[in-house]
């Protein structure tokens, strides 16, 4: 099991709330955890490369959300599905019922080639809203939240059925080196014309001191310093750089 709780302007939130049990190669997850959606997304906020995200994740609404879920992995496979409402945020504000059921999954083959780790994936994301009067909103800060800030912004989307999304996802850890790259595609249903938004980003980086990026599980984890403090090093030092592009306009 697993349950954080946060402590925002005096209100309890819970990032993870879950039960889980593994059964050989399948997991099965019972509660508040995330749904499959990018790479950037799943990797622990603790392993990514920048301090924020790739911008669409925010903008896109990825969070996590109540629901449950399997996954399957064997060898270089990784497979995972889930049936989502929305999160207990959500489900517990006053007068707020739920409105909304998802279904996530994503496809994982993560090869070796030699010594260096591949990594290739595709999500998909399909979103039912209940209420007849729904409403979306798709934006995004400057790459930094410390201000309230918006230059990308849908404004408020009325009328809403369905979000419908997909997902592509590549990256090579090469000794000292790696590089990442994803694209997603947003398509909200209504009554009339469905625009659909996009968002992608690539990056690469280079350890100076020869750490390699950690990768567990269908996503990255961390890197293992070689020379640590506390071992007389001077710790790990790299350059990462990152193309981030996100498109909320629509003909």
């Amino acid at each position: 099991y697993n349950c954080e709780m946060d402590f925002p302007a005096g209100e309890v939130e819970f990032p993870d709330a879950y039960l889980s049990h593994e059964a050989g190669r399948v997991e099965l997850i019972l509660g508040q955890h995330n749904s499959f959606q990018s790479l950037e997304e799943l990797t622990s906020s603790l392993h990514t490369s920048f301090i924020e995200r790739a911008a669409f994740t925010d903008a896109f609404g990825f969070e996590r959300r109540v629901g449950v879920s399997a996954q399957y992995s064997k060898g270089q496979f990784l497979a995972q599905a889930g049936l989502f409402s929305d999160s207990i945020s959500d489900l517990n504000s006053v007068g707020d019922d739920n409105n909304s059921y998802s279904l996530d999954g994503r496809l994982v083959f993560a090869p070796m080639m030699g010594s260096s780790q591949l990594h290739f994936g595709a999500s998909g994301h399909y979103r039912q809203l209940n209420d007849a009067s729904s409403t979306v909103r798709y934006r995004q800060r400057p790459a930094i939240h410390t201000t309230d800030v918006r230059f990308v912004d849908t404004g408020n989307i009325n009328g809403v059925d369905t979000e419908t999304g997909l997902g592509l996802e590549a990256a090579g850890i090469f000794g000292r080196f790696h590089l990442a790259g994803e694209a997603f595609w947003q398509t909200v249903g209504r009554d009339g014309d469905d625009p659909t938004f996009f968002g992608s980003y690539l990056e690469g980086g280079y350890s100076f001191t020869g750490e390699s990026r950690g990768y567990k599980g269908g996503k990255f984890d961390r890197v293992k310093v070689l020379k640590p403090f506390d071992k007389g090093g001077w710790g790990s030092f790299g350059l990462n750089l990152r193309w981030d592009y996100l498109d909320l306009k629509d003909e």
